[in-house]
């Protein structure tokens, strides 16, 4: 049963809104606009009904405050008179729905409703935000239990091998990758142990995604806002245990950073140009062409000239210009040889 604090002053506008609430299902409480925050601390209803008379009257105040709570009830705001600017602000300030007082039974019962189902789809996606995070924290746990105390070679080669077990798929994604950024690197003049971290770091780009639950990695449908927030963070779970093994923090810098675009709109923190290693650029590229052109990672793969086409498409915005420059060269080079 959804619970309504009534924030008004008026307490026949009060007790007239409680018995049409009343009536309809709900337990309602009718609070003066000075006590309404305290009470709505304390009982932790689904709506909260504030009475707006005047932009100094403390009611946008109290409104503020509420929607400044975390999990708090959804608001709805009552204004007093035609007042298109009260209730232009009362939307501003986070009102799921604004009518005038007095308004009708059927208006006001509608507007609750819509508030409650909204509280009701809020807290449930956060549940499921919750559950997401907990069920990643565990992957991450058992990935790092997994090389606790181990050599950076051996772990290197464990996690490797969990990729592989995890999904073929994946493995030979992360292999492709690797050979690939190994000769670009080795085409942009990188010396031989930068050359040696840039391959252990593409074949573990995707390392953090043994964290995320199958559900989200195998989903058919499009994922929430929220989804695509957890299924982001596997490159900050990846290089989080690779940063954990003693020789391999350059190589989590290079997987940390795997995801980010050379405009900066990337993730997980917006670098852009050359505040991005040069290593994760490399990778970049040498990921985005194997995802373009192979037919287990993309429903429309692409022929060789059309990836590189769209390489030089996203040159400047996704990828570093020079990186892209030479992967042409390498790649025309190795075709007529």
């Amino acid at each position: 049963m959804s619970s309504i604090l009534i924030a008004e002053n008026d307490p026949v506008a009060g007790d007239r809104l409680a018995g049409w609430l009343g009536q309809a299902g709900y337990v309602c409480e009718t609070a003066p606009m000075a006590d309404a925050l305290t009470c709505a601390r304390e009982q932790s209803p689904d709506a909260v009904l504030v009475s707006i008379g005047t932009t100094d009257d403390g009611s946008l105040w109290v409104l503020r405050a509420l929607n400044a709570q975390p999990d708090g009830a959804a608001t709805l705001a009552l204004t007093r008179g035609p007042s298109v600017d009260l209730a232009l602000e009362a939307r501003r300030l986070g009102a799921i729905d604004c009518l005038p007082w007095p308004s009708s039974r059927t208006r006001v019962l509608e507007s609750v409703q819509r508030a409650v189902t909204w509280r009701a789809q809020v807290r449930d996606a956060q549940h499921r935000l919750d559950s997401l995070r907990e069920e990643v924290a565990r992957g991450q746990a058992r990935l790092q239990e997994l090389v606790r105390n181990l050599s950076a070679y051996v772990a290197t080669q464990t996690l490797v091998a969990s990729v592989e077990e995890q999904s073929a798929d994946l493995a030979e994604h992360a292999h492709r990758v690797a050979r690939s950024s190994v000769a670009l690197s080795e085409a942009l003049g990188l010396s031989r142990g930068e050359v040696r971290t840039v391959r252990t770091a593409a074949l573990l780009e995707d390392l953090g995604k043994l964290a995320l639950p199958a559900s989200l990695l195998k989903s058919n449908r499009p994922l929430s806002d929220d989804e695509m927030i957890v299924m982001r963070s596997h490159v900050a779970i990846g290089a989080e245990v690779l940063r954990g093994i003693a020789g391999l923090e350059s190589v989590a810098d290079l997987v940390l950073c795997s995801r980010e675009r050379f405009d900066g709109g990337g993730y997980p923190a917006g670098r852009r140009g050359a505040a991005i290693p040069l290593g994760a650029r490399i990778i970049a590229v040498a990921d985005a062409y194997d995802m373009l052109t192979s037919p287990r990672t993309s429903l429309d793969p692409l022929s060789h000239d059309g990836a590189n086409a769209e390489l030089v498409r996203r040159a400047g915005a996704q990828f570093d210009p020079d990186v892209v420059g030479a992967w042409l060269d390498l790649t025309e080079r190795a075709r007529c040889c």
